[in-house]
């Protein structure tokens, strides 16, 4: 694909999305939480997130860890410096205006960080990224007020395009599809692209771009496999993954809890690149026995995707 010319898409000079960034993080937890994590780490349960999806089971096969598959997060930068991200990252670029291309760290939001970390974060302790062996590559893109320029959209875009397999649309706002961005995913997706969004906060309809056809947008469940009061209600929802109070490895004996459908996106993203991986046609997922608005085609499954079963 050549390099897109903002001049040539029926947009407004400036439009301004706002980044799903209504996902929580409890950085810095009272005491109550902190010992909660503490002694969820001495049981274990760190894992429930990655078993729950079935993740286990395809880890103990060949090419089962996401081998030679590569993401692009359109997102807030990645921070290279956190141990369990080491080796994780394959390369990036800083499309922020006025920023320097070449430094794509995440050092406000730690949003993309957090992403990076459940598609593909390295074993510490009682977690793992759903696709340890896969490859991050970043295009940042989101300012420190979390708004995005139109021509900073397209450009991550091509760049994601040009770098990998699959891509996380870190953006959305309006109810009103846009006809020119919509070609490129049905471009992206022709050529073998998978194009994967977070369905929102917001307890509603989809927005753009999740809501487009070629783009599988994600909900949320709990750890009790129950949709979460802001997953989104909607029948192009293609399906939930756990997203509510995550666990992510931060330092020894350490875990952060993370909320939001961004982070269900990551879980099917992992998903997709044990797909990938492996060499399985389809994503499958495991049907909740709820409306079609609420579960899509059910709670992402790994091991039903890859094993059949």
């Amino acid at each position: 694909m050549k390099k897109l010319n903002q001049s040539s898409f029926n947009f407004l000079s400036k439009l301004v999305l706002c980044l799903l960034l209504s996902a929580s993080f409890d950085f810095g937890a009272g005491t109550a939480l902190a010992a909660r994590i503490e002694k969820e780490s001495s049981k274990g349960n760190e894992t429930w997130p990655f078993r729950m999806i079935g993740a286990d089971r395809v880890h103990q096969l060949p090419n089962g860890q996401g081998e030679g598959v590569k993401i692009c997060l359109m997102s807030t930068g990645v921070d290279t410096s956190w141990q369990i991200l080491e080796g994780v990252i394959a390369e990036g670029r800083n499309f922020v205006p006025g920023q320097n291309p070449e430094d794509f760290s995440d050092y406000s939001h730690k949003y993309g960080s957090m992403l990076a970390a459940v598609i593909a974060g390295q074993r510490r302790e009682n977690f793992v990224g759903i696709a340890p062996k896969a490859k991050v590559v970043v295009a940042k893109m989101i300012d420190k007020d979390g708004s995005v320029e139109i021509g900073t959209i397209l450009e991550a875009f091509d760049y994601c395009v040009q770098k990998t397999a699959v891509i996380y649309l870190g953006f959305g706002g309006g109810n009103e599809n846009n006809i020119s961005m919509d070609a490129l995913f049905a471009s992206a997706t022709l050529n073998g692209k998978t194009l994967i969004a977070a369905g929102g906060n917001g307890g509603a309809s989809l927005s753009w771009p999740a809501r487009h056809e070629q783009v599988k947008a994600v909900g949320v469940v709990n750890h009790d496999r129950k949709v979460t009061s802001y997953s989104p209600r909607d029948p192009r929802i293609s399906f939930v993954a756990p997203g509510h109070q995550i666990p992510i490895w931060i330092g020894p004996g350490k875990y952060q809890l993370v909320t939001g459908s961004g982070f269900s996106a990551a879980m099917v993203i992992g998903v997709e690149a044990l797909r990938r991986s492996t060499g399985s046609p389809i994503l499958r997922g495991a049907d909740l026995g709820l409306p079609v608005e609420l579960q899509g085609l059910g709670l992402i499954d790994a091991g039903a995707t890859v094993l059949g079963y």
